[in-house]
């Protein structure tokens, strides 16, 4: 596939992938200024098609940075984000989806002599069968070995006995298993230089073999009541709970290795005959097995009800943006449970009480309350107007109190549709529309203020008698002089909340209302809705019981079987 598709169709098709995968705005306008730059170096070059090498030729041409023997992090941030991009672009032009991105930080970038050797011995280690799992993992334990060089200068023609027996006393303080890894690979590469003339002596002779006793112990089995706790200790009622329930299905009734549950595609599956047909990882031979009632439901219930919305052919998928498939190297660690044997102690210390406080209760004010308070201030004064001013900014805007008192003159925005923008916690803008009222507030206070000449437009927009800036305090006390009766302490954050519960009672759409506030998690915005009792009385007058998918054979079901077709290329 790598070199098929022009560069104008493969970047569009990358940048739909990415606004797809849930990258975040910052993060995708990276992306596109290093692709744009990439369109014009393709242009410029009269270069068609995209390939791996075109961006190599990018990289080394806009980007002149010299990779030898540096740390990705230690290079300048353009650059890391280039090489981001076009290793993103690469795995998508080559597998149609990108990958985990490989972790380098504190990992030698390899100079070009290292990585063409690297290369070469992968290349020597499939042509001896070798799988490209274990020859993913040899490259990755050489660069251990390439960093050991690197670091004390050695070339590979000047790798000597004493070049092995020092990198061996370098990795002595890993487990047995690591430094039993480290030791073949290293072992291996180097019969390799021998063999292909870098080297004139084959020093793995040099490596010393392992002296441990082999073990040869008995299998850890599981008891069926083990098999029964850990399966009952899923909580299949969220999306994640019912991928990792139909996993564990997959090994504790068929037996399946990591690695043929990484890579089990939907095409793989057979519902007509209910069977599974896939080439093992490990044998890459064809295996056909018997697909049992509770695992197809299993995968059903996680394909219908918990697996993202995606082309991405495997079964299952990442849980995490950007969503996709497991690595080749993933271990599924997080679809593990605890050991049976604890699952009681487990249970008996989460029964353990915790104190309980009381949860504090919403404060907002309601309509007639939020008017009250607005009609108090007197506009004819200059206090009065600019306290009527403040109130209405923070109900309007439900900004918090620091964005408030943040305000310049260039925040606010005139025009069709007045807006202000509001700087909130890490430093992240958001725009908030203005009601007419507001908006007019705003122009007569500038005017009085001649705030509207271009050379004041950062200058704060709100300051108090003295002509400072105002402190939380003194937002406070012009709240507390103007509460509504009946209310003897109200701050600014009040009436936050209470716009917040205007708009949802207003049957303002939630995620609005998250944006409006600046909040980062839509569960932060959730709570105004568990917080208004009435919304919660008709939620319940409406409700319906939820369908419950109907047990049995799928294959009577004749529309589950054309959906479940469908999902297979």
């Amino acid at each position: 596939m790598d070199g098929k598709k022009s560069i104008q169709e493969l970047t569009v098709a990358f940048d739909r992938a990415l606004v797809a995968a849930g990258y975040s705005e910052s993060r995708l306008t990276n992306f596109r200024t290093v692709i744009k730059r990439l369109l014009i170096f393709g242009a410029a070059q009269g270069i068609e098609c995209y390939s791996s090498s075109v961006g190599k030729k990018f990289l080394e041409k806009c980007y002149p940075v010299e990779f030898d023997g540096r740390l990705v992090h230690e290079l300048p941030c353009t650059t890391q984000y280039a090489w981001r991009t076009i290793t993103l672009l690469n795995d998508f032009n080559t597998h149609g989806a990108f990958f985990r991105a490989r972790r380098l930080r504190g990992n030698l970038q390899l100079t070009t002599e290292f990585q063409n050797l690297s290369d070469e011995f992968g290349d020597d280690c499939r042509g001896k069968g070798t799988s490209e799992a274990t020859v993913y993992m040899r490259q990755a334990d050489l660069r251990k070995f390439f960093n050991y060089l690197h670091s004390n200068k050695i070339a590979i023609s000047e790798i000597s006995h004493k070049t092995v027996i020092g990198f061996l006393g370098t990795i002595i303080t890993l487990s047995d298993d690591a430094v039993e890894h480290h030791r073949r690979t290293v072992s291996l590469f180097l019969q390799f230089l021998f063999h292909n003339g870098y080297v004139s002596e084959d020093y793995s002779r040099n490596i010393p073999a392992k002296r441990s006793l082999r073990k040869n112990p008995l299998p850890s089995v599981w008891e069926h009541e083990d098999v029964d706790q850990l399966l009952s200790a899923v909580d299949r009622a969220n999306p994640m709970g019912k991928r990792d329930y139909a996993i564990l299905l997959l090994v504790t009734k068929l037996g399946l290795r990591v690695g043929d549950i990484r890579a089990l595609c939907l095409g793989d599956i057979d519902w007509e005959n209910s069977r599974l047909s896939f080439i093992q990882s490990k044998t890459q031979k064809r295996v056909d097995l018997p697909l049992p009632d509770d695992v197809g439901w299993a995968i059903i219930d996680y394909l219908k009800y918990g697996r993202p919305k995606t082309t991405i052919q495997n079964v299952f998928l990442t849980g995490r943006t950007p969503i996709m498939a497991f690595s080749d190297t993933s271990s599924l660690s997080g679809t593990r449970r605890e050991n049976p044997r604890y699952i009681y102690a487990c249970e008996r210390i989460l029964q353990i009480p915790t104190k309980k406080c009381p949860t504090p209760v919403l404060q907002y004010l309601s309509y007639e309350e939020i008017k009250e308070m607005l009609e108090k201030p007197n506009p004819c004064t200059e206090k009065g107007f600019r306290d009527l001013l403040i109130l209405c900014l923070l109900y309007d805007t439900g900004a918090r109190v620091s964005e408030l008192l943040d305000l310049t003159v260039g925040d606010i925005h005139f025009g069709r549709y007045a807006r202000v923008q509001l700087t909130g916690k890490g430093n992240k803008s958001r725009e908030v529309p203005l009601s007419a009222k507001t908006a007019d507030l705003l122009e007569s206070y500038i005017q009085r203020q001649n705030l509207s000449s271009p050379e004041k437009r950062t200058q704060q927009l709100i300051l108090n008698s003295q002509g400072k800036s105002f402190t939380r305090a003194g937002i406070t006390y012009i709240l507390q002089k103007y509460a509504p009766d009946g209310h003897k302490k109200i701050t600014p954050h009040i009436l936050r909340h209470t716009k917040a519960m205007h708009l949802l009672q207003s049957g303002v759409n939630i995620v609005y209302i998250r944006d409006i506030l600046g909040h980062v998690d839509i569960k932060t915005t959730e709570t105004y809705a568990r917080a208004d009792t009435e919304m919660k009385r008709k939620a319940l007058e409406q409700a319906y019981p939820t369908p419950v998918p109907k047990q049995g054979t799928w294959q009577s079901d004749s529309k589950l079987m054309d959906w479940l077709k469908s999902l297979s290329p």
